[in-house]
């Protein structure tokens, strides 16, 4: 795993990695296609919708995580 960029800024640049944590939501993507899937999870391609950035977003589904 990368570790997050720091920048002389408060706005991400261009290469700036992106990290979900609170102050990022779903609400803050628009997710495309599927890309792949896997035991417990689906891999979306996304567009953050400020920053414009394509992503790829693992979206775990609650109910087959629980039995880990």
């Amino acid at each position: 795993m990368q570790a997050q960029k720091k920048s002389s800024s408060a706005v991400p640049q261009p290469g700036d990695d992106i990290v979900f944590s609170d102050k990022h939501s779903m609400s803050d993507y628009i997710i495309g296609n599927k890309i792949g899937q896997g035991a417990y999870a689906v891999v979306h391609i996304g567009m953050h919708r400020k920053l414009n950035k394509k992503v790829a977003l693992k979206i775990y589904e609650k109910e087959k995580i629980k039995d880990i």
